[in-house]
């Protein structure tokens, strides 16, 4: 996906595959996603080693392969049921986006923590799905975490510190499925 560079990704040089024949999932990796997202669920946890919301930053994303990002999207506004949580990571900072989906009654949140001792970069770095106002550029580490909340199941989403501090953190309520 190197190319000619834009002015706003002239470092990085990446630009966005909009081929038909780019792909980050091989044919049989679709159908099982397709399957598994058949089977009901009160939680999903999607797992990417790139981020799958943000799309402004000049580095490695699901935005790069704009249709593929689409097609997941339009897969997961078909799952039976239940909450979707992204967990992503390779950014050298932390941050949660969300997004609304035609088809889902709850936005996905996606929860980007890296590293445990390499954070460093973002600075300035835009992302309109981003939930706070910064993101966070020290050492950190991701937790989810089940729980009640308000006399129902929760999902708790959070970014700490290295030494455990909460640096950023969601409270999400799990309906029953």
């Amino acid at each position: 996906i190197y190319g000619a560079p834009d002015a706003d990704c002239f470092r990085s040089r990446i630009i966005p595959n909009t081929s038909t024949d780019a792909t980050l999932l091989g044919n049989a990796q679709w159908a099982w996603l397709q399957g598994e997202l058949q089977k009901p669920a009160a939680l999903r946890v999607i797992v990417s080693s790139i981020q799958v919301i943000p799309e402004q930053h000049c580095f490695e994303k699901w935005a790069n392969f704009p249709r593929e990002r689409q097609r997941l999207l339009d897969l997961l506004a078909t799952a039976n049921g239940g909450r979707t949580v992204i967990i992503s990571g390779d950014r050298h900072l932390a941050e949660m986006s969300r997004i609304d989906v035609s088809g889902l009654d709850a936005p996905i949140y996606e929860v980007t923590s890296s590293g445990l001792n390499s954070a460093r970069s973002g600075s300035g770095e835009l992302n309109r799905f981003r939930i706070t106002a910064n993101n966070v550029r020290v050492d950190n580490f991701g937790v989810l975490r089940l729980g009640t909340h308000e006399g129902g199941n929760s999902l708790g989403l959070e970014i700490r510190g290295v030494t455990g501090e909460i640096l950023q953190q969601v409270e999400l309520p799990l309906q029953p499925n």
